[in-house]
């Protein structure tokens, strides 16, 4: 009996060891069917916390491990497998969790800004607002609201509306430096039941709802900077699969989502530099040049404030580079801002 005891803890062990050394083996071999490269362990001994970002990333069996995982809770058990990250909601539609900014609650209006907050990001606006006037450059904010701000009826779940962030900041800035953020909300809102607006299994709108969001924007600027105003009739569309479900893939679900994508038929628009950080697009049927500061929300923008400008610039980030506005001697700046991070974006907006 006590042989058998024995022979069992002696198993149990060394399951229990193998278990801990092959994901290891695994991941310093390469051998996992996971993207893994084991080269990259020497660069990085010098940092323990590169090591640990390393380890976190590349353990053996990871991606299988967790795919697995995810599959079970969202197809057996019919579960939210990251409910903080990722919300499913009625109807085909996905939305971001509260580790996101708090998302949710601000949708609501249950997570209110600071007044520190509100000081200071004034304070940055008020700052950048005057160092662009005094170049005679035309300064503009423009939001790209959170998909659950324009349709919260597909959310599972609803409570009382009060002021979210967005509409505190607004109300706040007007008051004090009687500055307006162009804010599509409204429009979007109104035209919603016309035609789907955002993707279901990606945070971004498409381009019916990219197109409100630049029409509604080149009206505002309009009202003090003339520029064109192209047309969505001046664009073709073809129907294609989502490139990226960038939500559903966080909890390993494929939804084949298509949409609409729109292109300017015969457009003089040229590109002259592109990179991820950095493009620069040349249109010599209008004048004037625009520098925007942006987020992944103007992919969807740029092919029709291409149309309303000369040159149009788009660099990734906040923080104001007085440096490339005294280069390129814009006419226009643009921050567009997913409605999310507004806070955390205005706090960087000077260099």
């Amino acid at each position: 009996m006590a042989q058998l005891k024995s022979n069992k803890t002696f198993i149990f062990n060394c399951v229990f060891i193998a278990m801990l050394i092959l994901p290891n083996a695994i991941m310093f071999t390469g051998l996992s069917y996971v993207i893994t490269n084991p080269t990259d362990f020497p660069a990085i001994k010098s940092s323990l916390k590169d090591f640990k970002e390393f380890y976190s990333d590349s353990f053996g069996l990871k991606t299988g491990l967790t795919n697995k995982y995810l599959s079970f809770k969202s197809d057996l058990l019919n579960e939210n497998p990251i409910p903080n990250r990722v919300i499913k909601g009625n109807n085909g539609w996905y939305f971001l969790g509260n580790y996101h900014n708090n998302i949710l609650n601000d949708t609501f209006g249950n997570d209110k800004i600071s007044k520190e907050e509100l000081e200071s990001i004034t304070a940055n606006i008020y700052n950048i607002n005057t160092y662009l006037n005094s170049k005679n450059i035309k300064f503009y904010l423009v939001v790209a609201p959170n998909k659950s701000h324009i349709y919260p009826e597909h959310l599972p779940f609803q409570l009382n509306k009060n002021p979210n962030k967005l509409e505190q900041l607004k109300e706040y800035l007007k008051k004090k430096i009687d500055f307006e953020i162009i804010d599509p909300s409204e429009s979007l809102l109104q035209s919603k039941n016309q035609r789907q607006l955002y993707y279901k299994s990606n945070t971004h709108w498409n381009d019916f709802g990219a197109y409100i969001g630049y029409s509604y924007a080149t009206d505002k600027i309009n009202q003090s900077f003339p520029i064109p105003k192209t047309q969505l009739s001046n664009f073709s569309s073809k129907t294609y699969p989502l490139n990226e479900e960038d939500i559903t893939k966080m909890i390993n679900i494929h939804t084949n989502e298509t949409s609409q994508f729109f292109t300017k038929q015969n457009s003089s628009v040229v590109a002259d530099s592109l990179s991820f950080s950095f493009q620069r697009y040349l249109n010599p049927d209008v004048p004037y040049i625009l520098l925007m500061h942006r987020d992944s929300f103007a992919v969807g923008l740029i092919p029709f404030f291409n149309e309303s400008f000369g040159e149009t610039i788009y660099t990734r980030g906040y923080t104001l580079d007085k440096d490339l506005i005294e280069k390129e001697q814009p006419n226009v700046v643009i921050f567009e801002i997913v409605e999310r991070n507004l806070v955390q974006a205005l706090s960087l907006l000077e260099k």
